[in-house]
């Protein structure tokens, strides 16, 4: 078919048609680039453009395409197709999107013909019944769900689309002529058929049962031609998926068959509900991928060790992407120099292990950390500055820390409430600045990126700032996230410390720092980094945070306070650097997982990401050579990586890494970035024992 446009027309004055992708009845859709981005911040930016066909300029198609466009622009969800831009082109309408990358639903169900893993047909429902619960919540319905509606990005990710024919409970009219049924025929509820329906997301909510059908058996429920299709949907019962795909769980089962009733009433309330029970079932069933397990095989979120039942009230860990698969990434180390090393990991909800190694002691045994603050905890983030370690846990809605000083320490102080966020985290990173000067990021359930910060030298006294919003990669879902800081002092005094001369009573003053942040976002690495400034005394501790514990958290014994630093180490606190852009460190078709990052000195950081087959990949970055090429890492014992964690001491080159594998074991490595003979390998890997209580050191 002729395009009403040609490639390289200009929009508006800012948008380059470049590519036609498709076209509809009411229009084309093209990828084009913004220019405004390019000339006024040259950045490159590439959208999707649905512009409106010269024949709709009047008339009900009008007022349709001016409608999608007013409901896009009240929804802003991962799962659902951003709106960035409206405008008009000699008479046409066009709206500007977010170019997908990837494919859609239909495309993916044609290359499986039997439907797609369960594992990965849960989760992508899963996804589609919150972006719906969004929706329904704005009194949309969407009317026309089906698989070429859905996109699915790398990672997983599903993104709701083609809003062309939903119905919007505000607007005047519903833009649908007597006797018309808008929507797809193998997807439409019986009651818009029956012509008694009157705008409930009940129909929605059955279109989706119909989408979660066929992801399951590659089919839909009621095949046929014509008219016939209409009686089946109106009709007949549908064959149970769990007939034609043995695989499917019963729990999973009677879920599809609920969506699918005949009567609204009998089908679940909500597409939020929908979402939860499929989360549920992901669970229980134990389809949602490998979850922590003991060397016993018992399986540890239940809270209560070998039931292998879940807690009452107890919410399971969000956890990150495997290629469709979510596995938990509950692990964090933190180094206080050459061979003192500590590593976390959560071994339940309630459940924080702690283990550690001082060449003086040897290996301590595991040994739990509790009591947890409130909540179950879904995600865990250590470091350490000088002679200060922080760690936090996400529990359900809340973040909290604590804190401890010394080598080896004393008592960890009690839990403290971060300041609240608002809705569940399911990652978490820190990052020391400098003395006196920390940061906290966490990517929250919705993959957003939010920071706050703890300076002894605040506006209102020592604490931690308000949670605020960090830009992530190009607008992409975030889905984990890992930093790094590094001291940027003189290199000869690092090599000194390595040979064993100590600088503690003279560290002299930072030349500054240097903070890395990665990130995968839509499946893909991406690092950004900054630079501190000069003058920032390096011995100076950071204040102590209050012993008493939160009053949304239990009391535990802390250790006395520590003393704060001097008043003239808070006039020297520099002001902050802006970040650099995002750089993606991959473009690969594979996904990844979990990320990781540490210093190997000034100038110096690795990266670590899990792909989707449990595999290491690693890149380093000097500021002489750049990014190295990617590099694989053989795995622990053989075994598949679930979640990675790294760490470095900012005035230390030695590099610890430690890997959780999907059969819950911990494996450890470490690293010099200086040997006898100059950069050291990696040290093979080697275990810890099991997470649980007592077990000797091996």
């Amino acid at each position: 078919m002729r395009s009403m446009v040609e490639s390289g027309t200009e929009l508006a004055g800012r948008y380059r048609l470049d590519r036609r992708l498709g076209v509809g009845g009411m229009g084309e859709v093209w990828q084009a680039r913004d220019l405004k981005f390019e000339r006024d911040l040259h950045l490159r930016r590439d959208v999707a453009i649905k512009l409106m066909h010269p024949t709709s300029a009047d008339g009900d198609l009008l007022k349709r395409f001016q409608l999608e466009a007013k409901i896009l622009s009240r929804l802003s969800h991962p799962h659902i197709v951003r709106m960035l831009d409206a405008d008009w082109h000699e008479g046409q309408l066009f709206i500007v999107m977010e170019l997908l990358a990837g494919q859609d639903l239909a495309q993916l169900l044609s290359s499986s013909p039997g439907g797609l893993p369960v594992r990965r047909a849960v989760e992508l429902a899963r996804q589609l019944a919150t972006g719906l619960s969004v929706i329904h919540s704005h009194g949309i319905v969407h009317r026309d769900l089906k698989p070429a509606n859905l996109f699915v990005l790398p990672g997983n990710l599903l993104k709701i689309g083609d809003f062309g024919v939903a119905r919007d409970s505000s607007a005047q009219s519903v833009l649908t002529a007597q006797g018309v049924i808008m929507g797809t025929w193998a997807y439409i509820a019986p009651e818009r058929w029956l012509g008694t329906w009157a705008g409930e997301p009940s129909a929605d909510l059955y279109s989706m049962g119909c989408i979660l059908y066929e992801l399951l058996t590659g089919e839909t429920p009621f095949v046929a031609d014509s008219m016939a299709i209409i009686r089946m949907h109106c009709e007949e019962v549908p064959k149970a998926p769990l007939a034609r795909n043995h695989d499917i769980p019963e729990p999973l089962n009677r879920l599809v068959l609920r969506l699918l009733e005949k009567d609204p009433a009998d089908r679940p309330a909500s597409a939020a509900e929908v979402a939860a029970a499929l989360t549920e079932i992901s669970v229980l069933t134990g389809i949602s991928g490998d979850l922590v397990r003991a060397a016993g095989g018992q399986q540890q979120w239940s809270g209560q060790q070998g039931t292998g039942q879940q807690a009452a009230g107890a919410t399971p860990p969000r956890a990150a992407r495997t290629g469709g698969v979510r596995v938990t990434a509950p692990i964090a180390c933190l180094s206080l120099s050459r061979d003192h090393r500590h590593f976390f990991v959560l071994a339940g909800p309630r459940s924080l292990k702690h283990r550690a190694y001082w060449p003086s002691q040897a290996w301590t045994t595991w040994h739990d950390m509790g009591p947890l603050p409130p909540g179950n905890a879904a995600a865990v983030a250590a470091h350490a500055y000088d002679d200060h370690q922080k760690i936090a846990v996400a529990m359900d809605g809340g973040v909290y820390q604590r804190w401890r000083v010394g080598n080896p320490g004393g008592g960890w102080s009690a839990w403290e409430a971060m300041p609240a966020l608002g809705v569940p985290v399911i990652d978490l990173a820190f990052s020391p600045v400098a003395a006196g000067h920390w940061e906290m990021f966490a990517v929250d359930e919705y993959e957003t990126i939010h920071v706050s910060a703890w300076r002894d030298a605040g506006a209102g006294g020592p604490g931690w700032s308000a949670w605020t919003d960090l830009t992530a990669p190009e607008g992409l879902p975030v889905t984990a996230i890992a930093a790094s800081c590094a001291s940027l002092r003189d290199q000869d005094q690092d090599r000194d410390q390595v040979r064993g001369q100590d600088h503690d009573q003279d560290r002299g003053l930072l030349v500054g720092h240097r903070q890395d942040l990665v990130a995968v976002a839509g499946g893909q690495v991406w690092h950004r980094r900054r630079h501190g400034a000069r003058g920032l005394p390096s011995g100076a501790p950071p204040a102590a945070a209050s012993a008493a514990a939160s009053p949304a958290g239990p009391s535990v014994p802390s250790a006395a306070a520590p003393p704060g630093p001097s008043a003239a180490a808070h006039r020297a606190l520099p002001a902050l650097p802006a970040w650099s852009d995002w750089e993606p460190l991959t473009d690969d078709p594979a996904t990844f997982t979990d990320v990781a990052c540490s210093s190997r000195g000034p100038g110096h950081v690795e990266v670590f990401a899990i792909g989707a087959r449990g595999l290491i990949s690693r890149r380093d970055y000097t500021e002489r050579s750049g990014w190295s090429p990617w590099q694989e890492l053989p795995a622990p014992a053989g075994r598949r990586a679930a979640a990675i964690a790294s760490t470095s001491h900012p005035f230390s080159p030695y590099q610890k890494l430690a890997v959780l594998t999907t059969t819950g074991q911990v494996y450890h490595a470490w690293r010099s970035a200086f040997g006898p003979g100059g950069e050291s390998g990696w040290t093979p890997w080697r275990d810890l024992p099991a997470l649980a209580p007592g077990n000797p050191a091996g």
